[in-house]
């Protein structure tokens, strides 16, 4: 998802006209789409929306070129903040020609505050209004962990000990309320994000319309292979965020326990060196290559650039099984602000004791 795009030693060694080579009207990459189960194209490669503390003009600049670079699919959430300001800057660019609304993929989240079945309904009607736009190419649960919010539905209440007071509202529930305005035509796909396999499950069981998507972290370190494997028995796709190993997060963020750097990993410098690409096309191909659907976040031209530029290598088998050997089953985010909930759908650490309570606005919301 976010990344700084911090370039290192192994991409500094490429040149900006070896790794920004630029494709037909710089959409080629869209023929490698995937296709839904109800036949809806979604691109490969989109740009996740979370900002971090970054400026308001700040965030519509990497809109504005990342449009401009060809990105077609953007990815935001209620939680992010943007949803105004990613759709003023869409609306520009549909009345300036740039691209029509056709053309675009547009993706936001339900935050975990809005689970309960009519404050759901607000939350889409809410997004469609925020975003300017008529329809929502995808909408997605963020996550399964319901929580109770306060009168004003700005933020989640808290108990003395300062956990998020926890909602017991079937995840059902709150999927049929997607599906109605799904049925409306309202929104075109439906998607879940941060579920495990067993809630997955849990709505494919009682669902009228199955999810098209799920968005989880996936990373060379946190693999998500049986998840994955699942999804797609399930004619499920899925979208990895985090894949570069957000760089944009603070240094050792609290509840981050993955042992290493994704950009600074030693298999994929030498890959790097190898293709002439930078490190973070490297574990964009390897990405692509599991037949995932990315959303890295670069604010800087060029990289927005490299990030498309993926479609016309590819990493050796041999170097697939290398990378997928690194795996260590562990999160850069793994949602410790939720360890007290039912739902928590990651595995808790031995000593939990020491979660966070500080909640999505530092390290949870941006991430999700």
């Amino acid at each position: 998802m976010p990344a700084n795009g911090t370039i290192n030693v192994a991409e500094d060694n490429v040149s900006d006209g070896d790794s920004t080579k630029k494709y037909k009207d710089d959409l080629d990459y869209l023929k490698h789409s995937h296709t839904l189960s109800n036949n809806v194209k979604i691109p490969p490669i989109g740009l996740g929306c979370w900002m971090g503390n970054a400026t308001e003009e700040e965030v519509r600049k990497t809109i504005k070129n990342a449009i401009e670079a060809g990105y077609r699919y953007f990815d935001t959430a209620t939680l992010y903040g943007n949803e105004r300001i990613v759709g003023e800057v869409v609306r520009e660019a549909i009345d300036q020609k740039l691209v029509t609304r056709s053309e675009l993929f547009i993706s936001t989240k339900l935050s975990f505050i809005s689970h309960r079945p009519d404050n759901a309904e607000k939350a889409i009607l809410k997004s469609l209004e925020v975003l300017g736009l008529d329809y929502l190419d995808m909408y997605l649960m963020h996550t399964p962990l319901p929580f109770k919010p306060n009168e004003e539905m700005t933020e989640a209440l808290r108990d003395e000990d300062k956990n998020f007071i926890v909602e017991d509202i079937p995840l059902i529930n709150t999927w049929r309320v997607l599906e109605k305005y799904y049925k409306k035509g309202v929104i075109k796909s439906l998607g879940i994000s941060n579920f495990n396999i067993e809630q997955t499950k849990q709505v494919l069981d009682q669902c009228e319309v199955p999810p098209h998507n799920l968005q989880t972290e996936i990373h060379i370190y946190l693999s998500q292979s049986q998840l994955v494997d699942y999804c797609k028995a399930n004619n499920i796709t899925v979208t990895g965020y985090s894949t570069l190993g957000s760089p944009g997060r603070k240094e050792n963020p609290v509840g981050s326990f993955v042992d290493g750097s994704c950009l600074e990993n030693e298999i994929v410098k030498r890959l790097a060196v190898k293709y002439g690409r930078t490190t973070g096309q490297i574990l964009l191909r390897h990405a692509i290559q599991r037949g995932l659907i990315v959303i890295p976040k670069s604010s800087n031209p060029v990289r927005l650039k490299q990030n498309l530029n993926i479609f016309d290598f590819k990493i050796s088998p041999e170097e697939i099984v290398e990378l997928d050997g690194e795996d260590q089953d562990k999160h850069f985010f793994p949602f410790d602000f939720a360890y007290h909930h039912p739902n928590y759908p990651f595995t808790r650490p031995i000593d939990s004791s020491t979660a966070t309570t500080t909640g999505l606005a530092s390290e949870g919301r941006h991430q999700a």
